[in-house]
């Protein structure tokens, strides 16, 4: 699993094989949750910033989201729910995923919950190079009218480790002889389950 966070508002996580864990280079299915401190009405939306990350670029994919909102607590605690639609592209050249709200309004404090799936034609690929844990330049942006949020950094950001180079040296470097063993490796992120 691959996670982005914005101030514990905005998780994004990634899934790319039957372990759930995420692979540098490699089609992610991508889940993002976020909750406004806003109201998000109809054709306003929401941007990623992913650079870095690849994958041809896709438009009018509908998805829809089960927003729910939790108050009060203990036995006492209710959930709200509501569904709203989502035109989600992807533009790969920007590198920007975008959600533009369809129906509904998204009121302030519903959690919003999308994933963008891989299947043909559709697929965001992460970086080669893997993604350092809290790396600063993956932002979220909304142009709506109640809230507008210019791109910001995400706070948590979950490693996807790569290895950039490794070797392995033999000293002397001679069949039938003891040789000591050198191991060299160079790593980005950290994998995680």
């Amino acid at each position: 699993i691959y996670t982005l966070s914005l101030h514990d508002a905005l998780p994004i996580s990634t899934t790319t094989n039957l372990l759930g864990l995420a692979q540098a280079n490699a089609a992610a299915e991508i889940v993002v949750n976020f909750m406004p401190r806003f109201t998000i009405g109809l054709a306003e939306q929401v941007n990623i910033s992913l650079p870095g990350f690849a994958g041809d670029s896709f438009n009018g994919l509908i998805l829809d989201s089960n927003t729910t909102k939790t108050s009060g607590s203990g036995n006492a605690t209710q959930v709200i729910e509501s569904r709203s639609y989502f035109l989600t592209s992807w533009n790969a050249d920007s590198k920007t995923l975008t959600f533009e709200l369809t129906s509904g309004v998204i009121q302030d404090g519903f959690l919003v919950s999308l994933k963008v799936p891989i299947r043909a034609g559709i697929g965001i690929v992460l970086p080669i190079r893997g993604v350092r844990t809290n790396e600063t330049n993956l932002t979220i942006q909304t142009d709506a009218i109640e809230g507008p949020v210019p791109p910001t950094s995400m706070d948590l950001v979950q490693g996807v480790g790569v290895f950039l180079d490794s070797r392995l040296d033999f000293s002397p470097a001679k069949a039938n002889a003891s040789s000591t063993i050198g191991i060299s490796i160079s790593q980005i992120g950290r994998a995680h389950v």
